[in-house]
């Protein structure tokens, strides 16, 4: 089965959107004004040219399939084809995701960290299959691209799981452990699900079909049937400033790990805004501290920016007032100031000092949909979700819990 080719399409989806801070149409085979006809556009190989579609290859690069798929409920291969306005798809179902990229050949800038890391994760790969044991990060070709990235979120998915102490185990078939959720997905129905972007049209063009809203730079939502969506492009983060495929990879990984907390347990976007901020910003920082996504106002300039232990520890030093409780309380995201970002992720850093069977007994109570509709009741259960989850993982109120993390940081971060 070839590779197929987007076109335009009218699908009418209901939503819910996470408000992200950072800052053609033809038929099947035919391409739109950003399509393959495009003399400027980059064409992608027809079969990947590492497993050679050779099903044991696939099976054993850890793949359910690099076939076009159905990508969430009622969004068949067809849709995206005729949603997405000509671009080239490549596709890849994992364990734990469905994703469908459009990103094209990455050249290395220089960057040796990056080419580290990047070398290091094609290592991995190699591992799993030969054919990769040659390439080195210099140039990405868009499969190659796409391995990267089905890789790094399989990554994310068993750390977030060993980090919270939780496993595929815990959730079973629908309907067979009640408390768990609706499915094996961390307790969602449906796989994840990623779109790759590299132009901010396309990104536009899916969140105008299924958001009814057009978003160019990055979008969180929750597709039919219980998928959580995330997805980005490259372009907007090129023209924000963060051309490394370094930057691309901690949004990524902060937004997917939202997504986590959201439907963790089937709770219905019941966790708090401060908890996802600060899990992300943790996780994306494991990748590179360099770029701290969704952390408005944390940059001091060039060189240090992104340097946080420091300035944590000058925070706790002079006594900056932003307590466990206050953070509990801050329900907006206009409430967050940097202060509170930096502070935030270190809270989640002494958090994940601890044994993940704490985590997992904070996270219990947290995440549960919650069954009410009024801001003031919202607000107020989610404050004592969260008390109780301080006690049940930690044995601790949050002025408890900020006496020991005061101490833990003049313990473990330098001036």
């Amino acid at each position: 089965m070839k590779r197929l080719h987007a076109g335009d399409g009218l699908i009418q989806l209901v939503a819910r959107v996470l408000f992200c801070a950072l800052l053609a149409t033809g038929a099947l085979g035919q391409a739109g004004p950003e399509g393959a006809a495009n003399a400027a556009e980059e064409e992608f190989a027809d079969v990947d040219p590492y497993t050679k579609g050779k099903p044991e290859l696939v099976k054993q690069a850890g793949y359910v399939t690099l076939q076009p798929f159905t990508f969430a409920e009622g969004i068949q291969a067809q849709d995206m084809v005729e949603i997405l306005g000509g671009v080239e798809l490549l596709w890849a179902e994992t364990a734990h995701f469905k994703i469908c990229s459009s990103l094209k050949t990455y050249r290395s800038k220089a960057d040796q960290q990056e080419n580290d890391a990047i070398d290091r994760d094609i290592a991995q790969l190699a591992r799993k299959v030969s054919t990769f044991k040659n390439q080195r990060g210099a140039t990405l070709d868009p499969w190659l691209r796409l391995h990267l990235y089905a890789l790094r979120l399989e990554r994310l998915y068993a750390e977030f799981c060993q980090r919270t102490g939780f496993s595929d185990a815990d959730f079973p078939p629908v309907g067979t452990k009640p408390g768990m959720g609706s499915g094996p997905w961390l307790g969602q129905k449906l796989k994840p699900t990623v779109l790759l972007s590299e132009k901010s049209s396309t990104l536009g063009r899916f969140t105008r079909q299924y958001v009814k809203r057009e978003e160019s730079y990055s979008q969180r939502y929750l597709l039919p049937g219980g998928s959580m969506f995330f997805g980005i492009s490259a372009e907007a983060l090129r023209e924000n400033g963060f051309e490394l495929d370094s930057a691309l990879h901690c949004a990524l990984a902060a937004s997917v790990v939202s997504n986590f907390l959201d439907g963790l347990c089937d709770n219905s976007w019941s966790s708090p805004l401060w908890l996802n901020i600060g899990m992300g910003h943790w996780f994306c920082r494991r990748i590179d501290e360099r770029f701290a996504f969704y952390a408005d106002g944390t940059s001091r300039g060039e060189g240090d920016q992104h340097v946080w232990k420091p300035r944590v520890r000058a925070l706790v030093d002079n006594k900056f007032e932003y307590s466990w409780a206050d953070m509990l309380a801050t329900q907006e995201w206009a409430q967050f100031t940097p202060q509170a970002h930096l502070l935030i992720w270190s809270r989640i850093d002494w958090m994940m000092s601890h044994d993940p069977a704490a985590l997992r007994k904070f996270l219990e109570p947290v995440a549960v949909k919650l069954q009410v509709e009024k801001p003031e009741e919202r607000a107020k259960a989610l404050i004592e979700r969260a008390k109780a989850g301080l006690l049940a993982g930690f044995g601790k109120t949050p002025e408890e819990c900020e006496t020991a993390w005061r101490a833990w940081v003049r313990k473990n971060y330098d001036r």
